[in-house]
């Protein structure tokens, strides 16, 4: 399966948009990020959940693709002091409208666990190792389905 897999409309929400990418593995943030590269989106990469917090807070991003099982802030910790930082929050020289959807991306196949990451305010859930075809679906409804943020709308020209 390759491009024709998928829409031109959902590789067209894919493009331009900014990405971040945590994982504690340095070969899999590298993979990601070529992989998203490869789709036109800008990838930013952070190696732990508190980096991912601090990376959110002080930059817009489109998505975030969260590993859950990592040193200093888990994927699930991380996600629910986005969420909280983001929440209706107007700093005055920036107004966030909502957080970015955040997907999970584990090795974690536990009874469950997609179960627990969307109740933990995920937007959705993939195992690795990653299929490229599931990550771009899953990316492009992750996209559809949130409000612009502020940085995407002045990437694509639209305030």
């Amino acid at each position: 399966m390759g491009r024709r897999a998928m829409s031109s409309k959902a590789m067209a929400v894919l493009r331009g948009r900014k990405v971040l990418v945590v994982d504690d593995i340095a070969v899999n943030r590298h993979l990601l990020q070529s992989l998203l590269r490869a789709e036109g989106m800008v990838v930013e990469l952070a190696c732990d959940g508190l980096q991912a917090v601090h990376r959110v807070e002080s930059e817009d991003f489109d998505l975030v693709l969260m590993d859950l099982s990592m040193p200093v802030m888990d994927g699930y910790q991380a996600t629910r002091a986005i969420l909280d930082s983001t929440s209706g929050v107007s700093d005055g020289a920036r107004a966030v409208l909502a957080a970015p959807p955040i997907i999970a991306v584990t090795a974690n196949q536990a009874p469950g666990e997609r179960a627990r990451c969307l109740a933990a305010g995920m937007s959705d859930y993939l195992t690795k190792p990653i299929v490229r075809l599931a990550l771009l679906r899953a990316i492009a409804r992750a996209l559809e389905n949130s409000p612009p943020r502020v940085g995407a709308l002045a990437r694509h020209g639209h305030v």
